[in-house]
């Protein structure tokens, strides 16, 4: 799954081709200025989630359809790319199909790259599930809990 925020996506930007599902988070005031190819699932929020955890709960719940069937990997971005840094964080996540990698600005998580193997395991929505179920939307004990988690070598 590719989660592409405003932040990713310049005015005149277009989402990249991707293997399995690929989702714009926006707000409604940004509706008209993204370009979107056919079959990108958008999620409209009034205000931007507290974190990327709250959107990675969000987004798990809403598409757990489409999840069943993902056989890419899981890349969050909340900064700006191009499609050759996209295309490339997608190889790499086939290639290093069992890692989890982060960038962070700060304390904010800007890129989340799931490898494929641990992406397209039915677990991985149930771990956000998990997440949400107890409240936890800190960005860094996500990435800790699913990193001690997954550790799949």
């Amino acid at each position: 799954m590719l989660i592409l925020t405003e932040s990713a996506l310049d005015r005149y930007a277009t989402v990249p081709d991707w293997d399995g599902p690929r989702v714009v988070v926006r707000t409604p005031d940004r509706a008209n200025e993204i370009r979107l190819p056919e079959g990108t699932v958008v999620a409209e929020y009034l205000q931007p989630p507290a974190s990327a955890t709250q959107l990675l709960c969000d987004l798990t719940r809403w598409l757990r359809p489409r999840l069943a069937e993902n056989t890419a990997p899981l890349l969050f971005l909340d900064r700006t790319a191009d499609t050759s840094e996209i295309r490339s964080l997608a190889e790499r996540g086939r290639s290093h199909a069992k890692k989890v990698e982060t960038e962070w600005e700060g304390d904010r998580l800007v890129m989340l790259s799931v490898g494929a193997a641990v992406a397209e395991t039915p677990m991985l929505p149930e771990f956000f599930d998990f997440l949400c179920e107890r409240g936890l939307s800190e960005d860094t004990t996500m990435i800790r809990l699913l990193s001690e988690t997954f550790d799949w070598k």
